[in-house]
């Protein structure tokens, strides 16, 4: 019986921790160190993730990297900048392949990765934890705020 609370304690604070740790997140968006962009808005960065708006303003290709769905950040920057869960990102990208308009954007397994894969090309743009943030990319800045609200 005490091993079985015991058990159920741990699973709990296992529980709260990493819920804590997603809430207390600050994401940033990230692009190439070359990228001349310091600032975007909220609706145009909708736009982006969204691939209504597919080149950057110097006419190049934008490289739009995703977390997984099920990846805590992904969730987070999909309701706060998107309005709309990953779960219904899903059918979007999945309703606009099937239309022709486009491909899902690419889904990079960590946020070490994007962050790997941004500081490599410079029209890529993805987002990743503050905390993971080093100088091989850089902070776009949203809405005027280093990250997301």
């Amino acid at each position: 019986m005490i091993k079985i609370a015991l058990m159920v304690l741990l699973s709990l604070s296992i529980c709260l921790s990493v819920a804590s740790t997603t809430a207390l997140a600050q994401i940033v968006v990230i692009v190439n160190p070359a990228n001349p962009y310091s600032d975007i808005s909220k609706k145009e960065l909708s736009k982006i993730f969204k691939q209504k708006r597919k080149t950057w303003k110097n006419k190049g290709v934008i490289h739009v990297v995703q977390l997984p769905k099920e990846h805590p950040l992904r969730e987070e920057f999909s309701k706060k900048v998107l309005k709309m869960s990953s779960e219904a990102l899903e059918k979007y990208y999945f309703k606009k392949a099937l239309s022709g308009k486009g491909q899902p954007p690419k889904i990079l397994s960590s946020p070490s990765e994007v962050k790997s894969y941004v500081s490599g090309n410079e029209n890529a743009i993805g987002y990743i934890d503050a905390s993971d943030v080093d100088t091989s990319v850089k902070i776009l800045k949203v809405d005027g705020k280093d990250h997301i609200e």
